[in-house]
């Protein structure tokens, strides 16, 4: 089935296989997420309806086992078993008040020319040749790893503040 699926036909398959295993009380969308260093990827977003959180499953690895031969019934199976191991219980903070999220700001350092899509849409300052700081809401921090939220131009703008 995969090797005639074009990657987007592929992505939206999943999106449809996944919400009809989980019923309506489940969003299922398809993201395209700008990562560092001009990298996108395809996610798929499963949020429950009385949810604020949904972790994002990343699916071009997937794409390419399912190229490589692994059937297509087992990545969706993969897919549930990964949703269904994420902690989807964050807190998340009060996005629009700075006296709430400023002590949870971390600052990340990209690479200015290789990020220019992704920092159209963030604050961000040019500290050094190609070096620009960007700034990120730290939402949790375990042993899988650190799990933050972009700040964006529009969240600067609500809450009144600037990269100064």
């Amino acid at each position: 089935m995969v090797e005639r699926l074009r990657f987007n036909d592929f992505v939206q398959t999943v999106a449809d296989k996944l919400s009809a295993k989980l019923g309506g009380n489940y969003i299922v969308s398809v993201n395209t997420i700008n990562k560092n260093n001009g990298l996108s990827l395809k996610g798929i977003c499963i949020r429950q309806i009385d949810s604020n959180t949904a972790p994002v499953i990343y699916l071009n690895d997937y794409y390419r086992d399912c190229v490589n031969g692994r059937a297509f019934d087992d990545v969706v199976a993969d897919i549930l078993t990964v949703y269904r191991g994420c902690d989807k219980n964050v807190a998340i903070v009060d996005e629009f008040n700075w006296d709430k999220i400023k002590d949870k700001v971390i600052l990340r350092l990209v690479n200015y020319e290789m990020n220019q899509r992704m920092l159209h849409n963030m604050p961000h300052k040019i500290v050094m040749n190609d070096l620009t700081v960007t700034f990120q809401i730290m939402v949790d921090y375990t042993t899988e790893g650190l799990r933050s939220a972009v700040i964006s131009n529009e969240l600067f703008q609500r809450i009144g503040t600037t990269v100064d």
